[in-house]
């Protein structure tokens, strides 16, 4: 898979090639607020104050080409959309990635390393570290958040009649519920407009209203 070419920013620039040769390990904690993205996530409410831990590696494989690779996670208070309620979520991402210049690799190329690996596509020989972490966890966000089908927050969507233990199952179609309401208020039930128009279309009908006619 390859990844959309990186927006870039000024803080937290570190060239990829470097870091890679050096075979840098990079442990740290990023607070939740330079990753804006993710954080638009989380519910508003929330007075958790989480941080991303972030455990990555770089180094060069045999074809010379460098990679970055670790764990990032957090705990987020998230919003379930099925049940409007807020979860506690753990949110983790496996990072393994190969770095490929847009600017220096061709279509062809890039097509034969999208084959057996992911990348990540940069424009610049430096690279902002928050923005990885933050693309990787925002891939990792699961569809939905609850772990449970059906939804054990989810609210009900029938109600029962006040006064009432049931709920009555309302006719499927009108002349089904025209025919219900006559019987409970003991009205006479109602000629159906449609009988006339049945009756027309039956030759056998109109044949016997004209001999009837004649008689």
């Amino acid at each position: 898979m390859i990844a959309p070419a990186m927006n870039t920013g000024p803080e937290d620039r570190r060239s990829y090639r470097e870091l890679a040769r050096q075979q840098v390990r990079i442990q740290r904690s990023i607070d939740l607020q330079h990753l804006s993205r993710l954080q638009a996530l989380v519910d508003a409410e929330s007075d958790r104050n989480p941080r991303v831990a972030v455990d990555i590696e770089f180094h060069v494989d045999s074809e010379g080409l460098p990679w970055v690779t670790g764990t990032v996670q957090v705990e987020l208070d998230l919003l379930c959309l099925r049940c409007a309620e807020v979860v506690d979520h753990p949110l983790s991402a496996a990072v393994n990635l190969c770095i490929v210049n847009e600017d220096e690799t061709d279509a062809a190329e890039l097509s034969r390393l999208a084959e057996d690996r992911d990348l990540l596509v940069v424009t610049s020989p430096t690279l902002d570290l928050a923005e990885v972490v933050e693309d990787e966890l925002l891939l990792a966000m699961p569809e939905r958040l609850c772990s449970s089908d059906p939804c054990e927050r989810m609210p009900a969507l029938d109600y029962p009649i006040a006064g009432s233990e049931y709920v009555e199952v309302e006719p499927a179609n009108a002349a089904e519920r025209l025919e219900q309401a006559d019987d409970q208020t003991g009205s006479p039930q109602r000629e159906n407009p449609f009988a006339v128009l049945a009756e027309l279309l039956d030759p056998d009908a109109v044949d016997g209203a004209k001999t009837d006619s004649k008689k």
